[in-house]
């Protein structure tokens, strides 16, 4: 692979994309109704999605949610709710789903239907929707924040089957996007990103400056070293575990055209950039990338060279993204299909493997870099 300022190439496949539509994904699919009922039919709305390398799980409007072998397709659960599924956590590693819902109402249960364990139910009085779920990597920890900006730490024992619930400092607007490294939780709101200590409550903005209120995400790299913070103007803030921005890589004046990622959903011909293009939430993928979207239109980003390395533009708006390992699931209500998984190359993955993935030094603007107008 090289890199030649703004892309990644395949030399012994120059033809072969970094990005790519997986194949064999129909046996999933099939799992996942488009519509319920037995006399009357209702079309299925799906909402958010998780994944694994062994399982996919997915909520959607009418309550439902769906846990898939994505290797063999089989339907390993179907958790029922009678409320709309706004948000879908799995860990793996304990072997429960949680899941969140318009009406506040947090769930953990089984992800497998083997089991026959205890079942946990969070009921939000003020019915405020549950916007952003995260699981703790080491522990049975899971941190749930709601569109009220209230933040609660559960924390399980699974053997024990109790948990305690722990009231966090409150955000003050929306939760937008949750992530944990050790004790830092990184808290992306509608009006600001910061870090909390969970040990000791300390607050840290991300930042020095206020932003404009907006559905802008962050979350810790998959290194766990630093953290991607979304601003206005498709700028993303690398910051370190102080919240000190350390630099900020601009976008928006690197699109490239040659990057389209190529669907056997029904894209839209690729348009000009405009000043209504923001980043939403982060999702780190293979390191360096993180993936992002808004409406109708996905990015795959590469912070350290500041490029966009895959793009698309679908012609419904997308619902939710999730990573796993090489993986990378897209969900569209409206497209067809309405569910796509995308891979690394094979090629890429064993050069980042052997360490040399192509990484070049490109320009970067920090943080004391006097900002264009309207940025924040």
């Amino acid at each position: 692979f090289t890199y030649s300022g703004r892309r990644w190439t395949n030399m012994a496949v120059p033809s072969q994309p970094v990005i790519y539509e997986a194949q064999g994904f129909s046996h999933v699919l099939e799992k996942l109704p488009r519509a319920v009922g037995d006399r009357w039919k209702q079309t299925v709305n799906y909402t958010c999605l998780d994944a694994s390398e062994a399982h996919l799980v997915v909520g959607s409007e009418q309550g439902i949610i769906y846990v898939v072998n994505v290797s063999s397709g089989k339907l390993v659960c179907k958790l029922t709710d009678r409320e709309q599924v706004t948000q879908v956590k799995l860990s793996e590693k304990y072997g429960y789903v949680a899941y969140g819902t318009k009406e506040g109402t947090l769930r953990v249960e089984p992800a497998t239907k083997s089991q026959v364990t205890k079942k946990y139910t969070v009921c939000e009085q003020e019915k405020q929707a549950v916007t952003a779920l995260t699981w703790s990597r080491d522990e049975p920890v899971l941190y749930c924040g709601y569109m009220s900006g209230k933040l609660v730490l559960f924390h399980f024992s699974f053997r024990a089957e109790t948990m305690q619930a722990t009231r966090l400092p409150d955000s003050g607007s929306e939760v937008v996007q949750l992530s944990v490294c050790e004790d830092l939780l990184l808290i992306s709101t509608m009006a600001r990103a910061f870090l909390l200590n969970t040990k000791t409550l300390q607050i840290t903005q991300v930042g020095r400056k206020d932003r404009k209120a907006g559905c802008y995400g962050g979350t810790f790299s998959s290194n766990g070293n630093d953290m991607l913070v979304a601003r206005p103007g498709m700028r993303v803030f690398t910051a370190d575990s102080g919240g000190q921005v350390l630099h900020t890589s601009i976008f928006r004046d690197n699109i490239d055209t040659q990057v389209v990622i190529k669907l056997s959903a029904q894209q839209l011909p690729t348009p000009a950039p405009t000043s209504t293009w923001q980043f939403t939430i982060l999702v780190p993928w293979v390191s360096p990338l993180v993936v992002t979207y808004h409406e109708q239109l996905l990015w795959v980003l590469d912070p350290e060279q500041v490029a966009i390395v895959g793009f698309a533009a679908l012609t419904h708006n997308i619902t939710s993204i999730c990573t796993s390992g090489s993986i990378l699931y897209v969900l569209c209500n409206g497209c067809n299909p309405f569910l796509t998984r995308l891979t690394l190359s094979e090629g890429f993955m064993k050069a980042k493997q052997r360490g040399s993935a192509p990484l070049a030094n490109t320009a970067q603007q920090s943080e004391d870099t006097p900002s264009q107008p309207g940025d924040d």
